[in-house]
């Protein structure tokens, strides 16, 4: 079971590339708009220094696919 790490932001940011299967920083800049940089960013490098992120060989981001069904019941529970 992962431990709780989950908060508003984290849970947007991750419940969009569940969404999506996978994106990258620009489709995210896309969605998110001018917020992006300023808040969300960082968020992207934490959950990728986390090992909750994995960044692909192509640059697109994709959650560690050992974890996914425990991140979407996490969610879940979230909201």
């Amino acid at each position: 079971m992962l431990p709780y790490f989950l908060n508003t932001d984290t849970a947007l940011i991750l419940t969009t590339i569940l969404k999506y299967k996978r994106s990258n920083e620009y489709n995210l800049r896309k969605l998110f708009g001018p917020m992006f940089p300023q808040q969300y960013a960082t968020i992207v490098k934490r959950l990728i220094s986390m090992g909750i992120l994995k960044r692909q060989l192509d640059g697109w981001l994709e959650i560690e696919e050992l974890i996914v069904n425990d991140l979407k019941e996490m969610i879940e529970t979230y909201n």
